[in-house]
């Protein structure tokens, strides 16, 4: 019974052992257990760096019998859940992710069942955005991943915007327009003049109160009561010092002293301290040489044209105009603490020379035209101008002989709006329309020029530009029909494709003089002295050409373009003569223009307009930020937005701070040109050096006479040097605040048999006279040392009376050392020597520092020194008035 019982149990082991199957055994009891993917292949597609896509794919179940699967793969993929579930005869799910760079990639999902494995391509696409910035304020910019493009569109009416233009806020846009509110900067203190930049914002800077002709009283300001004159602190200098005898002030008056000993005879400078009196001597501690607050390497040699500025600064910028051995030439530009702001290449490589500077622009001279730079960014070019002027009408029809643009990033006239009135009926032709969107340059349509057929009507062939980028006309012959025979002119080629710039030659524009003739077009020139720029920075530049080529007859005009895009805004009638003239600026009245080969002094006068009774203008007032001109124009006069942007008037009748027009006014169309009007001042100066400053109302003119600006009497400047002979330097000529003091340097030699001096015998000094009666009130040796030729460089008048000079000497080994000096009241007070042997290219005070561009150890470097005091910023404080050139007073 027992051994029955044990067979049994023994059978029922062995079946069950003989049924059991493990692993990957596809049998248990009939039940299969296996899988398969339902894909080869996971695409992840295209994915922007950075991010993270998610695929899934299906595993299913191939068996009866459920099975558990491991999940494994490389970066930059992902597995979610390592092991997934797969239900018998179902199906499970594994998560995988791909985290994307900037390639496409590949990879491998590994799933393994047992003994079982099974291997999935994985596939993505890293895509790196592209900074999609938007064109216009009124425009979103979005990168479109399946394209790998910008994709741009318009945003809806009333879409919060930021305007271009700080002074404005609160935007919203308008007709694709963002237009804000203006905003307001005036901070209620009489004691600051409030203003708005349109890159900066509100900008406060502290009242300038009238310099005192009185060396012991200063202008300050009280809130309550404004500018009043108050006593300088005693023993102020008010005159010459030594240990013999001091002019000092003491209780608002000054006094001849004799110094005791411990007076402080000799101010500190950076390189050395304060000399005192001792035993009727001023002793001083030994000098040093000056530590630069910065040297950086300019990459190349700075250019100049003869005379004209080395360096320019603007707004805690310094500009250096520089060309390279093998890299063309480029606009340079350095913090005040010497770091690359940028280097902005021309582009022909050519050279340019510096001119002036504001927060519009910086101007430079480049061959026959005129051109503006970005002060920051990148410093990307902004217009550029031809000065092709010879012949240009001031009546409203078309300029002859004027050049368009010329090529590729040549621009021409920034927009053709000089031109937008030109039907040769005297109206506005219709359908006049800027473009406003970026690069969309000259006229939206073509119907501009189309209306300035003889008969009035649209001649045949036009067709409208509509394209974002396709740059003046579409076609040609919207402006060829214009001809007054109807033929097409000769020289015109169509501009067909978007990003083609207006006409492709120049001469489509030139070939439509009335007379149907081909005008000269003649190129002129300009430069240094002859280029000014208003508060806002338009650019008024005196432009000369010759009236036959190789002959020299020449001829010149005044004209003023616009800051921001370089186009004529008023010209002057053409004027017999040319070469090195003068110009200087004065907010309040207008605009002064000293011609040397004739002698004469001009002036641009401000003239309100007078409404005409036909609806035009009648010695019609043109205003701008030098001034409102007179004006000839035909036709109606239409609202201009060029002068919009000023919000009161300065001018008689006008309020507050800003320049713009009065309710008064009627301001010129926008696209006529106004004519300057140019009125001789009685008091001629011939025979004058070209030279020209202003200070308080007051002019020195030609280095030879101070003029009243109202035209009083000339005062003729004592330059008497006895049996010494005595040869004014054109410039710089430097006039005190007040106008009160001029001073001007002239090189000497002592010779009296006339022969000319040579070496150390030629010296160079400077002369301070009174401009009320031109009488000399004193003169220094400038040179740094008495025994050894040298050389002036740069001077400007500092605070407390002071006049700095940077001059060399010419050491007996022929290295040269540059000093930095400071003279006032006619003594030398000290001088510091810049380290090293250097050769000076250029230099200009700006603040408290000295910026030079010098060669040392045969690299071109720009460094700045310490002047110990701020450089002067009212009158006519150095060369071209300011240290970015702007030849405009400050009162």
């Amino acid at each position: 019974m027992f051994r029955a019982r044990a067979r049994w149990w023994l059978l029922l082991v062995l079946v069950l052992v003989g049924g059991c199957r493990c692993g990957d055994d596809p049998n248990v009891g009939g039940a299969s257990a296996s899988f398969r993917p339902q894909a080869e292949v996971v695409d992840f597609g295209r994915v922007l760096e950075g991010t993270q896509v998610r695929r899934s794919l299906t595993l299913v179940a191939t068996g009866r019998a459920g099975v558990t699967v491991d999940a494994v793969t490389d970066a930059p993929f992902f597995v979610v859940v390592s092991q997934i579930v797969v239900g018998g005869s179902g199906t499970g799910t594994v998560d995988i992710l791909f985290s994307a760079g900037n390639t496409p990639v590949e990879g491998e999902l590994v799933l393994t069942a047992g003994r079982t494995t099974t291997k999935v391509k994985l596939t993505g696409v890293g895509v790196r955005p592209l900074a999609c910035v938007p064109q216009g304020e009124c425009r979103d910019s979005r990168f479109d991943l399946d394209s790998g493009q910008c994709i741009e569109s318009p945003l809806d009416d009333g879409a919060s915007c930021i305007p271009s233009s700080r002074c404005q806020e609160n935007g919203r846009c308008q007709a694709g327009v963002c237009v804000g509110q203006p905003r307001t900067c005036d901070d209620d203190n009489p004691c600051t003049v409030d203003s708005c930049s349109p890159t900066q914002g509100c900008v406060t800077a502290s009242v300038a109160c009238p310099a005192s002709s009185d060396p012991c009283k200063v202008g300050v300001c009280d809130r309550n009561s404004g500018c009043q004159e108050v006593d300088v602190a005693d023993f102020s200098p008010c005159g010459a010092v030594s240990c013999k005898a001091a002019r000092v002030c003491f209780s608002g008056t000054c006094r001849t002293v004799t110094p005791p000993d411990g007076f402080v005879c000799a101010p500190a400078t950076p390189c050395q301290g304060e000399g005192k009196c001792s035993a009727g001597e001023c002793m001083r501690p030994d000098a040093g040489d000056l530590e630069s607050e910065f040297s950086a390497e300019l990459g190349g040699t700075p250019i100049a044209e003869d005379g004209g500025p080395v360096l320019l600064v603007d707004d805690g910028t310094v500009y250096a105009s520089v060309c390279g051995e093998d890299g063309g030439c480029w606009l340079a530009a350095y913090t005040e603490s010497g770091l690359l702001r940028y280097e902005s290449p021309y582009g022909d490589g050519g050279a340019r020379t510096l001119l002036a500077a504001s927060d519009a622009g910086v101007v430079v001279l480049a061959p026959e035209s005129l051109e503006a730079y970005a002060p920051r960014g990148a410093g990307e070019l902004r217009w550029r101008t031809s000065l092709a002027f010879a012949d240009a009408a001031l009546d409203g029809e078309p300029q002859e002989g004027v050049p368009g643009t010329t090529g590729a990033g040549e621009l021409g006239w920034r927009t053709s709006r000089a031109f937008a009135n030109a039907a040769l009926n005297g109206g506005a032709p219709e359908g006049v329309r800027r473009a406003t969107g970026a690069g969309e340059l000259g006229w939206r349509t073509s119907r501009a020029f189309a209306d300035a057929a003889p008969d009035g009507e649209t001649p045949e062939g036009v067709r409208e530009a509509t394209g974002a980028g396709e740059l003046g006309w579409r076609t040609s012959r919207a402006f060829a029909g214009a001809a007054p025979d109807g033929e097409t002119p000769e020289g015109v080629r169509e501009a067909t494709g978007a990003g083609e710039l207006g006409w492709r030659m120049s001469r489509a524009f030139a070939d439509a003089a009335l007379d149907g003739g081909t005008p000269e077009g003649v190129p002129g020139t300009t430069g240094a002295g002859r280029v000014a720029l208003t508060k806002e920075g338009d650019v008024l530049t005196y432009v000369t050409w010759s009236e036959d080529a190789g002959t020299e007859l020449l001829r010149s005009r005044l004209v003023l373009l616009s800051a921001d895009e370089g186009v004529p805004l008023a010209m002057g009638p053409e004027e017999d003569g040319g070469g090195a003239a003068r110009l200087a600026v004065d907010d309040a009245r207008g605009a002064y223009l000293y011609t040397p080969w004739d002698g004469r002094l001009a002036f641009t006068a401000w003239a309100p307009a007078e409404p005409a009774t036909d609806g035009g203008v009648s010695g019609a007032g043109f205003m701008s930020s030098v001034g409102p001109y007179s004006a000839e124009v035909s036709g109606p006069v239409y609202a201009a937005p060029r002068v919009a942007r000023a919000a009161v008037s300065a001018w008689p009748g006008g309020s507050g701070t800003g320049l713009g027009v009065s309710s008064s006014a009627v301001a010129l169309g926008d696209g006529g040109i106004a004519s300057l009007s140019l009125e001789s001042i009685d008091a001629g100066v011939p025979g004058g050096a070209p030279s020209l400053a202003l200070a308080s109302g007051r002019l020195l003119v030609g280095a030879q006479a101070f003029v009243d600006t109202d035209g009083g009497t000339l005062t003729a400047l004592d330059w008497d040097a006895g049996t010494r002979t005595l040869s004014p330097l054109a410039e710089p000529v430097l006039m005190s605040p007040g106008g009160k003091v001029g001073h001007a340097f002239a090189s000497a030699c002592d010779h009296t048999d006339g022969t000319p001096c040579t070496g150390a015998e030629l010296r160079t000094v400077l002369r301070s006279f009174s401009s009320d009666d031109g009488q000399l009130l004193s003169e220094v040796d400038v040179l740094p040392s008495p025994l050894l030729p040298g050389a002036f460089h740069e001077a400007a008048l500092l605070e407390q009376n002071t006049v700095g000079v940077l001059a060399d000497a010419e050491l007996p080994n022929g290295q040269r050392q540059a000093w930095l000096e400071w003279i006032a009241f006619g003594n030398k007070l000290n001088q510091c020597a810049l380290p090293g042997r250097v050769e000076v290219a250029g230099a200009v005070f700006a603040g408290d520092l000295l910026h030079v561009a010098l060669r040392r150890d045969g690299v071109w470097r720009l460094e700045a020194y310490p002047v110990g005091s701020r450089a002067e910023s009212r009158g006519w404080p150095q060369r071209n008035a300011s240290p970015a050139g702007t030849r405009r007073t400050v009162p």
